[in-house]
């Protein structure tokens, strides 16, 4: 290939790049897809966290919001129903965490201090049934957003890094996993290593 022949191919790349029409955000939010999309979001987070229900009307405002800073980085790629798709999924998340401070959850699931005396210990209660007592009572929502984020974050990643993910977990090493799936190490950390550490630590964290 010639010099020219490459600045052509280039300048037609360029130039396909800069034909991408982008539609508006009005137009977006016509569609009965993204509209589908925010609803069975927000109907399937308040199925899992009903404390999220009197925050619906407040997430919907979010994910639009989202939405609309991310239309700008459409290069087209991608349809735009997937790339709507996909910035909600991303987002929701982060939205839904905002919506769980742990001052949220202790005003939402506390019981009333009153049905408790202030030291347990002073009623004759050994420390383990002490311990047992608040253990029972520590509130496990955040650990059960964490989970689904882990698992939402796992559910994204490409079949085959997702493997190797499998693996990992497994406690196989990189050995094992390139001598298994035929990959090379570099191929292994900078196609699926790099993948998995962003998906999990830059979405979740």
């Amino acid at each position: 290939m010639t010099k020219n022949h490459k600045k052509t191919v280039r300048k037609e790349a360029e130039s396909a790049v800069k034909s991408i029409r982008i539609p508006t955000f009005d137009e977006v939010y016509a569609m009965p897809h993204v509209q589908e999309s925010i609803r069975s979001l927000i109907d399937l987070n308040i199925h899992q966290f009903p404390v999220l229900a009197s925050y619906a009307d407040d997430i919907r405002q979010e994910l639009l919001i989202a939405l609309n800073k991310a239309l700008p980085n459409y290069d087209g790629r991608a349809g735009i129903k997937t790339f709507c798709r996909t910035c909600l999924e991303n987002s929701i998340a982060s939205i839904r965490r905002r919506y769980h401070r742990k001052q949220d959850l202790v005003l939402s699931y506390a019981t009333d201090i009153s049905d408790y005396d202030d030291d347990l210990e002073e009623k004759g209660l050994p420390p383990e049934d002490v311990r047992a007592f608040v253990s029972q009572c520590r509130n496990t929502v955040e650990d059960d957003m964490l989970r689904m984020d882990i698992n939402d974050a796992i559910h994204r990643l490409p079949k085959q890094t997702r493997v190797i993910l499998e693996k990992l977990l497994d406690g196989e090493s990189m050995t094992q996993i390139e001598n298994s799936m035929k990959l090379s190490h570099s191929t292994i950390r900078r196609k699926h290593l790099d993948v998995i550490k962003k998906e999990l630590f830059g979405t979740i964290f």
